[in-house]
């Protein structure tokens, strides 16, 4: 009723009588008036909640931060899972955490032998190994090997420098175990660079580096201190070979 007084009012206040407004049409001009204030409040309801959802949406895009990258899969290096298993992996490990660069180098293989052989032990019999062998390549070509052996006879290294070696030195490890460094020649004319440390008359750990022009990637010292490192060993098998030692 409140629309329709206010539309008798409305009307009374023209300048022209209202004499043709009968009631049926100011009753559907209330209802008129009416249906538009209820189109407003509801268009008016719809922009107040689109609002608040922006403006949620505003606040947790803001809390969450901008999308993050995914983040990209380094694959593993080549020189994981080594086929003989623990024992090559952790030798690798210790060679490359023991020389300058290690980074840049490629390991050709790791594997286990025994003093009755050269090849390698089948991957089955890995735990006989008296020896385990590795060869690591450098980016300029040199070559790095390292042999940790367990000796069918005990050697002492008082003749290590009678063995055809050039510029032999005899020093002693930190540990007081002795350490022999001496230049080797090949019949391809490479040099190679070796230093052998016996830890014990039955023990041994032989680090060598070999080029072509004389000029070796690593030092003396460089090669004793990875020689000496304890990280460098292996157990002893429980079963030793049978078969008769090489010379």
């Amino acid at each position: 009723m409140n629309d329709l007084q206010a539309r008798l009012r409305e009307f009374v206040a023209l300048d022209e009588p209202a004499m043709g407004l009968t009631s049926p049409k100011l009753l559907a001009a209330a209802r008129r008036s009416q249906r538009r204030r209820r189109g407003v409040g509801i268009l008016g309801g719809a922009v107040l909640v689109l609002a608040i959802t922006l403006a949620v949406t505003a606040v947790l895009t803001k809390q969450a931060g901008p999308p993050q990258a995914p983040v990209p899969q380094v694959a593993a290096p080549a020189w994981v899972s080594l086929p003989y298993g623990q024992t090559a992996e952790a030798i690798d490990a210790a060679v490359r955490a023991g020389v300058p660069d290690s980074g840049a180098l490629v390991t050709e293989k790791v594997y286990p032998s025994d003093w009755t052989r050269v090849a390698a032990l089948p991957i089955e019999q890995a735990d006989r190994a008296t020896d385990w062998h590795g060869f690591w390549r450098l980016p300029n070509g040199q070559l790095l090997r390292v042999s940790l052996m367990y000796l069918p006879h005990p050697d002492t290294g008082t003749t290590a420098c009678s063995d055809g070696g050039t510029s032999c030195e005899v020093t002693h490890a930190p540990d007081g175990s002795l350490l022999v460094s001496y230049v080797l020649g090949s019949d391809g004319g490479e040099q190679t660079l070796w230093v052998r440390n016996y830890r014990s008359p039955t023990f041994q750990v032989l680090v060598g580096i070999r080029t072509g022009d004389n000029r070796f990637a690593y030092t003396r010292a460089q090669l004793g201190e990875l020689a000496t490192d304890p990280a460098l060993s292996f157990s002893k098998p429980a079963v030793l070979p049978t078969g008769t030692p090489l010379p």
